[in-house]
């Protein structure tokens, strides 16, 4: 019988000293639990600053694996546990210290770090420990030096003070991130009520032809439908990140003018005649793509939040920006779905058409 792999040790790491920062890092995949190692450099780091009249801000982290929703309420766990293993250690005045508990996702943290989505870092299963000597907990110091969390924002408590993980909400997060968390998959119809027009009106442009009589008309509507999806997709994944404030999009990298993906690096003079028109599409699939999210920049239409009501002015880069949230990533089949539920108004199939 073979024994189970043995669970590898808690990790630690000084990120700052001044103040003191540490990493407690290396949680086990899905887990909060506390590890030995970290319980042995709680006593020897931070126990005595608490001790001695200071404070503590304990942020929770997790990796780019999973949902985020799930790594969130994980995150949240970690920390409150670390605060409660930190409790245990310290002494009648460290009981009495201030704490200062927050989130901040692994994501955002990862991504700045140059994680790609879906990898698995051990130094993002975390808790960001940082501690002085004043007695008002201090601002964090993440380990990627980012450090955009106001203190004043997060829950605040004892170390002694018994604390439910399930209680620990969010704090020191930017109105850009709130935002994003409510914009569910759902809030995608708030997208399409505008984005529908959009299609309509660059399939007028396009002058497409809904009864293909020959195999190249056919090949350039594929041709033109799947870039006009793709450069969307290309466009909106430059505003991935949550923590974009979508009331300043004005301080935001600029619009990436997308190309199309051709299947083969190869002149249009090496390929046949229906190989040709759906290069042909494609090239013209992106510029109506790009043209779209630019006049969106000149004529934005409002957007609203669910849940909450709030109106925000959907440039061409918010708009972007809120279907990356909406369908997590998955604009290509956002848009897509917008053509085939054109399709079928047409009484064709979905894409591609044969």
């Amino acid at each position: 019988m073979v024994p189970p792999p043995r669970d590898t040790p808690g990790m630690v790491e000084v990120t700052s000293t001044t103040p003191l920062a540490v990493l407690f890092y290396n949680f086990k995949k899905n887990s909060d639990v506390v590890k030995y190692e970290h319980l042995s450099e709680l006593t020897k780091r931070i126990a005595p600053l608490l001790d001695a009249g200071g404070s503590v801000t304990l942020i929770g982290m997790a990796s780019r694996t999973g949902p985020e929703g799930f790594n969130i309420r994980l995150s949240r766990s970690r920390a409150a546990n670390m605060l409660g293993a930190l409790a245990r250690i310290v002494g009648d005045r460290g009981k009495s210290a201030r704490a200062a508990l927050g989130v901040s996702e692994g994501s955002a943290n990862a991504a700045r770090a140059g994680d790609a989505a879906g990898v698995e870092n051990p130094r993002f299963r975390a808790v960001s420990i940082t501690a002085w000597l004043s007695a008002d907990p201090p601002d964090p110091q993440l380990p990627d030096g980012y450090a955009d969390i106001d203190v004043s924002d997060l829950p605040n408590t004892t170390v002694g003070h018994f604390m439910d993980p399930g209680a620990v909400i969010e704090g020191g997060v930017s109105t850009a991130v709130s935002i994003a968390e409510l914009i569910s998959e759902a809030a995608w119809i708030g997208v399409a009520a505008e984005f529908f027009p959009i299609l309509d009106g660059v399939f007028l442009i396009v002058g497409l032809i809904w009864t293909f009589k020959e195999a190249d008309d056919l090949a350039h509507f594929n041709g033109w439908a799947g870039a006009f999806a793709q450069a969307w997709q290309d466009m909106a994944s430059t505003y991935s990140d949550k923590k974009l404030d979508p009331h300043h999009p004005e301080t935001w990298p600029a619009i990436p003018k997308p190309s199309p993906h051709f299947q083969y690096n190869v002149p249009d003079s090496a390929l046949n005649a229906s190989d040709q028109a759906a290069r042909a599409g494609m090239r013209e699939g992106v510029e109506a793509a790009y043209k779209a999210v630019q006049n969106l920049e000149l004529n934005p239409k409002d957007l609203k939040v669910p849940k909450t009501g709030e109106v925000i002015k959907g440039t061409g880069k918010v708009t972007l920006w809120w279907m990356y949230q909406a369908r997590k990533g998955d604009v290509y089949g956002a848009v897509m779905e917008s053509i085939n539920k054109k399709l079928h108004e047409k009484g064709k199939g979905d894409y591609p058409l044969h």
